[in-house]
């Protein structure tokens, strides 16, 4: 029972070192924004996987991968087909 409650302590302290990351990622409006979080991000849920019992395999590979599509969501938000066919006519009439 000790061991239970001393690990989910740590589980609740890894859980609060990526809360902030995580939350800048889903709320970011420029992928910019993105790029200067996931570094530090993926460092610390390296770190957590290393050192905890409870966060392995199967639970950082859907944390992961729950993170992945929504990073690949903005992306696409930002970076559809429609917009760059849109902005490179924009492009090609200024150039005209």
């Amino acid at each position: 029972m000790i061991k239970g409650s001393k690990e989910a302590k740590w589980n609740n302290k890894y859980m609060k070192i990526i809360e902030k990351p995580v939350q800048q990622i889903e709320q970011a409006k420029d992928l910019k924004e993105i790029q200067l979080v996931i570094v530090v991000l993926l460092k610390s849920l390296k770190n957590i996987y290393e050192n905890s019992n409870f966060y392995k395999e199967a639970r950082m590979v859907s944390f992961i991968d729950r993170l992945l599509d929504c990073i690949m969501n903005k992306i696409k938000h930002k970076l559809n087909i429609s917009l760059a066919i849109v902005r490179g006519q924009k492009e090609y009439e200024a150039f005209q």
